[in-house]
């Protein structure tokens, strides 16, 4: 039930990338603490697919606002100098808020993969997942790390 609350709370505030990004990190600490639990029900919850769409929301609102596009990030730090300061997230939160919460997900996503090996399985039969990979691979700050993973799952033998 924690998780299940978590994760509909991180679903919620999934446009403010403070709050969202403290549950992931709960989410994160909850995993490490007792993966054997926490992966049975992250698998019957699909918290994976769950928390990368909150990794593609953040991705998608800050290139859609204009503070970020794929060839303006660098490791989520820097934005491009020619979009003015108006223009940036419609959000609370800062470009380098708004990144720091897309790579905690990506840490949930590397430690639930990591945990076990039907986890593999379980992501790759899971389209929601590798869509939002797919998204997630156009954002320069995490592209290596996303094609570290989809390499990894095409060696998934089913």
């Amino acid at each position: 039930p924690e998780l299940s609350a978590l994760l509909d709370a991180l679903e919620h505030s999934a446009c403010n990338p403070e709050i969202a990004g403290l549950l992931v990190r709960s989410l994160v600490s909850i995993l490490q603490l007792s993966p054997e639990k926490t992966i049975d029900s992250c698998k019957t919850l699909n918290a994976v697919s769950r928390v990368l769409q909150v990794a593609c929301v953040h991705a998608q609102e800050c290139i859609r606002s204009g503070s970020m596009d794929s060839s303006s990030v660098n490791s989520g730090l820097e934005v491009s100098e020619s979009v003015p300061d108006q223009q940036k997230c419609n959000s609370p939160g800062t470009v380098q808020n708004w990144f720091g919460c897309m790579k905690m997900c990506m840490e949930f996503f590397t430690k639930f993969f990591a945990s076990a090996e039907d986890t593999k399985s379980f992501i790759l039969h899971s389209f929601d997942s590798i869509d939002c990979l797919f998204d997630l691979f156009w954002i320069e700050g995490l592209r290596d790390d996303v094609l570290r993973h989809i390499l990894d799952l095409m060696k998934v033998k089913i």
